[in-house]
């Protein structure tokens, strides 16, 4: 994985887990921890033992997932692991990232976070904070007999949410671009790699690798 863009000593943050991928207003960098003080929670309680938070998401090599709303690649084949990893569960997603995919996406319960109170989307439950819209994922998922819900983006969202997800699904892009959208900066030494698949660059296509990461507990 490309050290260039992670800080290996980052302050370590409790764990749950979480999946996304996808572009949008993805931008700010670093994590915002959670505040213990008793009704001053800025993030969802852990949720059951059971539940897998996963996250999915593709990064450049200097931390780049996205550029006006965008991403600044076209990886096909990424775009069907997206669809595979995602299919059937869940997914919890900013308003930007929403509007990168123009629509609800089959198949998928849609999850939107956005702070206008009067936001109506079809197809989509809005909810006004990321708390609010965890709590929802986990519901959805248990009344569907899941096991893992999936955070998608933006970035914003991932910063978030990280230090509660389990599982990151990551796609390494291998090259740099220009961006506005950068994934949060996180302590590589609290994952442990499940699964790798590198593909060579072909055709214009730049080089990448499908990676699963699960925290380490």
């Amino acid at each position: 994985m490309p050290k260039k863009w992670l800080i290996r000593n980052l302050e370590s943050v409790k764990s749950c887990s979480v999946s996304i991928k996808t572009n949008t207003a993805l931008g700010h960098r670093g994590i915002l921890h959670s505040q213990s003080k008793q009704g001053n929670s800025t993030l969802p309680k852990r949720i059951n033992e059971n539940m897998r938070c996963a996250l999915i998401v593709a990064v450049a090599e200097n931390g780049v997932i996205g550029i006006n709303n965008k991403m600044p690649w076209h990886i096909p084949a990424d775009l069907k692991y997206f669809k595979k990893i995602t299919m059937g569960k869940p997914m919890l997603m900013g308003r930007k990232t929403f509007d990168s995919l123009g629509k609800p996406l089959p198949g998928r319960p849609h999850i939107v976070i956005s702070r206008n109170r009067a936001l109506q989307i079809p197809g989509t439950e809005v909810r006004n904070s990321a708390e609010d819209g965890f709590e929802l994922a986990k519901t959805t998922a248990e009344s569907m007999g899941l096991e893992e819900l999936m955070i998608i983006g933006g970035a914003n969202i991932y910063q978030q949410l990280l230090p509660k997800v389990d599982r990151i699904y990551l796609t390494e892009v291998h090259a740099a671009y220009e961006g506005d959208a950068f994934f949060p900066r996180y302590n590589t030494d609290q994952w442990r790699e499940i699964s790798r698949q590198d593909v060579a660059p072909d055709q214009g296509t730049p080089g990448y690798s499908f990676l699963v990461l699960d925290r380490i507990k």
